[in-house]
């Protein structure tokens, strides 16, 4: 599907309200775009701060240059936004070096987004956030670990990389700011696609601070056309303002205005110019109705923003204005005097597939796998014998009520007049004045009463009788199927109907077969419902984004403050330990930055340390409940750390992950000190793991996780370790033939794995999205089994954040500061 996006940028400096979002562009590919570039259209959205930020046309010049970057980068898409993104960083960053001794530094956060037919693909560096709205529901985008790293003050900065499927009507925010206001999810809520464009930036505007930068994208169905518009200058005055009439119906310029927008030109290499919006109208009142107008107007004669194509020329070098620094920046400035120095890439996590459910009023249906394929309801049977009888007796009592009420309607005619002032009070002819005063208010009442009762007694009942019976007739044929392929359509569909049916009743009938239904797609498709108990009476006020476990003590990773936890485990269930030390910040002889990954020791080890912290830099951090945790750094390899991304532990040798530099490297130690020089794990055949997440290692086998899901085996050679091979893709495989031609690997969104304990050959892999973890074996790479919550077993709403294993076999699995576990796992 090609769509169009009309962009509308919202920007407030010093709380004055500007036309235009400096930093905000469009582009459509040049007329030679390196390979991979021909179908993508690119934005950016660039906020800038500091007490040097570049003046407008150096911005503009910067946001092209960003642009020119992406369109010569041939070959994966998260390569090109990832090389426009260190564009842009690193024209800031040489910016910042020259003005270090004037004290001068300009900062930012970064949006960028490649949208090729339908599918949408963010980039996001620094503090940015972005918001998918559709059908009344809005997906935050963000990832917190970014929030304090902005780009422009040192060479490695945060990259979040996420991908998602637009849809004509779904609305985009683009926030490249630190802190958003709370109401504006709850007025991306609330429009649910109807609302005009401009209510929702009025919705925006009055509850934006006086300092803010912001992106609302509008889509439609269309032929890929740009279009940058501003929202007016008066839109905080509207903003607050009271509807005062309804806006006029659509008119015909408006429709040829869009006609026009979906007609611009697709070759010329020239920036378009095209008009803004004009002032929007006044924010309706939360109750009232959507009104069925234009949601623009453009005119002739007001200036245009650019939306085109990439540049063709190369920056000219950057001026910074002569200013002065504060104390309160000196921080900074002495940063960027080292900045060539420093190593702290924040490496980009797994992509996240982002899926918005569409709008059910039904309860949820617990799904028989991560899939997220619809399901195809059967074509509506017709009503049954009794269903004809209810209906043809409701007629019948319509038919008698209309009659009833125009009868009494004639006589109330008859009287009313008695009513009016000089009437003669002794006729007979009507009623007394208040009594007709009262049947005149009483009667509509009544009527509208009855109404609804008689459409609950009869209209209600007979739908629901219909839904109900449609899933009965669906279920005798999957009773009836022998094709496991046509036997799960056709229990998808029962849930379908029992959906429907559910919207005007539940009943014990239909909670009976929605379960039998649902049991029997596990069974089909290989999912096995284990139930979860929560380790803790209340979430804590943590981000848990990895765990490992021991067979008394569960820790925990908070991404929020990069610290461990440790949670132990009692005769009343677990127990956080609140005097555990094991958080960053100055050590004996380091200084433990944030921590990227926990493991947990062997009990006999030198430090006497339960668990183990790593951070970004390679510093290991030995803690142990009762006692000061104690310091130690890995010694840094011969190309010197990119990002330690990950950690393993096999035996006395440790692996450590660092995908930026497309390396893993082991060290041996003693006791669980590993102060030798590493080793590379490779040989000559060096695969690409720029984009590795995971790692899991067992004997001589390595496994790699990437981000987008798939998996890398490597054999590790001890008589020629230059021989060491690896295989990138491995195929994984399945024995449940009612899958028929969906891929159940591909749909499901891989974050994190795990060996099973022994004596199991097998591998858990996390399905963040899904809510599951897949059991695949190591032998024939076949998928054994899904395991997933029975019930409402893990009642918190949302992804999976982190998922381990223990020795004696106890699954664990996280969601946001709550963590669950099952002694169910097989």
């Amino acid at each position: 599907m090609t769509l169009d996006l009309i962009l509308y940028g919202l920007y407030r400096q010093h709380g004055q309200t500007q036309p235009a979002m400096p930093g905000l562009m469009a582009f459509h590919p040049p007329r030679k775009p390196a390979r991979g570039r021909e179908r993508d259209a690119f934005i950016v959205a660039l906020a800038l701060g500091g007490n040097a930020t570049p003046p407008g046309e150096e911005a503009e010049t910067l946001v092209n240059d960003c642009a020119l970057a992406f369109y010569n980068t041939p070959g994966a898409l998260t390569s090109a936004l990832r090389l426009a993104a260190e564009t842009v960083n690193r024209r800031l960053l040489e910016r910042n070096l020259a003005a270090t001794g004037r004290g001068q530094y300009a900062s930012g956060a970064l949006i960028l987004a490649a949208l090729r037919e339908n599918q949408l693909t963010l980039l996001q560096c620094g503090p940015a956030h972005a918001h998918l709205a559709r059908g009344g529901q809005a997906q935050h985008i963000h990832d917190a670990s970014l929030s304090g790293q902005e780009i422009g003050l040192n060479q490695n900065f945060g990259q979040y990389f996420s991908q998602t499927v637009l849809q004509p009507g779904d609305r985009v925010l683009f926030s490249p700011m630190r802190v958003l206001p709370r109401e504006w999810e709850g007025a991306l809520i609330f429009d649910r696609g109807l609302t005009p464009i401009g209510n929702t930036l009025a919705r925006l505007m009055s509850a934006a601070p006086d300092n803010m930068s912001a992106a609302l994208i509008q889509v439609m169905e269309g032929r890929g056309a740009l279009t940058l518009a501003q929202a007016g200058p008066d839109t905080d005055a509207q903003a607050k303002a009271e509807p005062e009439q309804q806006p006029p119906p659509a008119s015909s310029r408006t429709e040829e205005a869009l006609a026009h927008l979906s007609r611009l030109p697709s070759e010329s290499p020239e920036l378009a110019r095209l008009p803004h919006l004009p002032t929007v109208p006044p924010l309706l009142d939360a109750t009232s109705p959507a009104p069925d107008t234009p949601e623009f107007e453009p005119q002739e004669s007001t200036p245009a923003h650019f939306v085109g194509r990439a540049p063709q020329d190369q920056p000219s070098a950057y001026a910074i204005p002569p200013q002065s620094a504060s104390d309160d920046e000196a921080a900074i400035v002495d940063q960027l005097a080292d900045a060539a120095l420093l190593r702290e890439r924040e490496f980009p996590p797994s992509i996240p597939r982002i899926t918005l459910l569409e709008p059910d009023a039904s309860p949820p249906v617990k799904k028989a796998t991560a899939a997220r394929e619809p399901l195809h309801a059967a074509a509506p049977r017709p009503p049954s014998a009794g269903t004809r009888r209810a209906a043809r007796i409701a007629v019948r009592l319509i038919d008698a009520w209309h009659t009833l009420t125009a009868r009494f309607g004639a006589a109330l005619g008859r009287f009313a007049p008695r009513l009016l002032p000089g009437a003669d009070p002794n006729s007979s002819a009507g009623l007394a004045g208040g009594v007709g005063v009262t049947v005149a208010i009483a009667v509509p009442l009544l009527i509208a009463t009855l109404g609804m009762v008689m459409y609950a007694r009869f209209g209600r009942a007979a739908t629901y009788d219909s839904y109900l019976a449609q899933a009965q007739a669906l279920r005798a044929q999957a009773e009836r199927e022998t094709d496991p392929l046509r036997q799960r359509e056709a229990w998808e569909n029962v849930i379908v109907q029992l959906n429907l049916a559910e919207q005007h009743d539940r009943t014990t009938e239909t909670i009976a077969l929605r379960q039998e239904a649902q049991a029997r797609l596990d069974v089909l498709l290989g999912v096995k419902r284990l139930t979860f108990a929560p380790a803790f009476t209340t979430p804590l006020d943590a981000e848990v984004s990895r765990m490992a476990a021991s067979e008394s003590d569960l820790y925990l990773l908070d991404a929020r403050q990069g610290r461990i936890l440790r949670a132990a485990l009692t005769g009343r269930g677990f127990e956080l330990d609140a005097n555990f030390d094991c958080a960053p910040g100055p050590r004996g002889n380091y200084t433990i930055g944030p921590m990227v990954d926990v493991l947990v020791l062997p009990k006999l080890n030198s430090l006497t340390g339960t668990a183990l912290g790593v951070d970004a830099a390679g510093n290991l951090l030995y803690c142990a409940p009762g006692q000061v945790a104690q310091d130690l750094a890995l010694p840094p390899p011969p190309t010197h750390w990119g990002r330690v991304t990950a950690l393993a532990l096999d035996g006395n040798k440790l692996y450590a992950l660092d995908a930026p530099a497309n390396g893993v490297w082991i060290y041996s130690g003693k006791d669980s000190v590993f102060s030798d020089a590493p080793l590379l794990y490779f040989g000559l055949q060096v695969p690409d793991i720029k984009d590795a997440i995971d790692l899991a290692v067992s004997g001589d086998e390595l496994y790699l996780l990437h981000a987008d899901g798939t998996l890398t085996r490597c054999t590790y050679n001890r008589v020629r370790p230059a021989d060491t091979r690896c295989d990138s893709e491995l195929p994984l495989s399945h024995a449940f033939p009612a899958y028929g031609t969906r891929n159940a690997f591909a749909e499901a969104h891989f974050t994190q794995m795990v060996f099973a304990a022994p004596p199991d050959i097998a591998m858990l892999i996390l399905d963040a999205d899904g809510r599951s973890v897949f059991r695949i074996g190591l032998r024939m790479f076949e998928l054994q089994s899904v395991f997933g919550a029975a019930g409402d077993s893990i009642a918190l709403p949302g992804a999976l954040t982190a998922m381990t294993v223990s020795p004696n076999h106890v699954l664990y699995v996280a969601i946001g500061g709550q963590a669950y576990f099952t002694n169910e796992a097989p």
